[in-house]
């Protein structure tokens, strides 16, 4: 089993996790149709990415990227991924300054506002829900400790795609679309890629101390889980190496 495979196995257990995990404990709102947080600025890895792609390959509807020519060109651009954020808060050091981009628009792989790629869709896309509907609010109900489980989970996404970029939706599958591009990233090859942060292994969890108590089962429930025999956890490790004692405890945001 090739790098990419054992990524892509990976990653789709996480999604799993997540879906279940939220299903068990919470009543979300969103119900289908529900476009409200469809916007262009979603951001992703290149291995979510890559999915997407692979989606509308096997599904017969490669016609759905014409529409991202449609994007703003103020898109959200990020400057630093959140492992990078992680990072700096561990070290006390500010992260650089990001530029908003437009809050306009929504985002254009949608059809009559439903998803084309749903069953692929990010990880950002699967975490925007609420336990409120938000069409008349404008905002999201969403508690603080399902947020953080939210950002373990980004945390865990990118470390398993270290090596990779991190960026807006757009970007990255624009970036893919180009068959040299695509061959090189299922084949663990380097791409020169400009103006994009680079996903990066995983320093700590940025987790409030107060939220520990709700996240460590849900790590634990993810770490522990099954995948033929073996821990998600071991096959992670031995995928790309954790640090050490992470399996038992984490680093919090307030840590030194």
């Amino acid at each position: 089993m090739n790098k990419f495979i054992k990524k892509k196995t990976l990653l789709l257990h996480l999604y799993d996790i997540f879906d279940d995990y939220v299903k068990s404990y919470f009543e979300v709102a969103c119900i289908k149709g529900c476009a409200s947080c469809c916007t262009q600025n979603v951001t992703l890895t290149t291995l979510e990415a890559f999915l997407i792609l692979e989606d509308l390959r096997q599904t017969g509807q490669p016609h759905v990227l014409s529409r991202l020519e449609m994007s703003s060109p103020a898109l959200f651009r990020p400057r630093y991924t959140i492992n990078d954020l992680a990072l700096a808060c561990f070290n006390r050091q500010e992260p650089p300054g990001e530029e908003p981009g437009s809050e306009l628009g929504s985002c254009p792989l949608l059809e009559n506002d439903l998803c084309p790629v749903y069953e692929s869709r990010p990880f950002a896309c699967r975490s925007f829900l609420s336990l409120e509907p938000c069409q008349l609010s404008g905002q999201a109900d969403v508690p603080s400790h399902l947020i953080s489980v939210i950002t373990a989970c980004q945390q865990v996404i990118e470390h398993l795609d270290t090596g990779g970029w991190f960026g807006n939706l757009t970007d990255l599958l624009f970036l893919l679309a180009h068959e040299d591009n695509s061959a090189r990233y299922a084949l663990d090859e380097a791409l020169s890629v400009l103006d994009l942060p680079g996903t990066k292994p995983l320093p700590g969890f940025l987790i409030p101390p107060h939220d520990t108590v709700f996240v460590q089962p849900f790590l634990a429930r993810l770490f522990d889980s099954d995948l033929g025999g073996v821990s998600f956890y071991s096959k992670l490790n031995d995928l790309r190496r954790l640090p050490a004692g992470l399996n038992t405890g984490f680093r919090s945001a307030e840590d030194k």
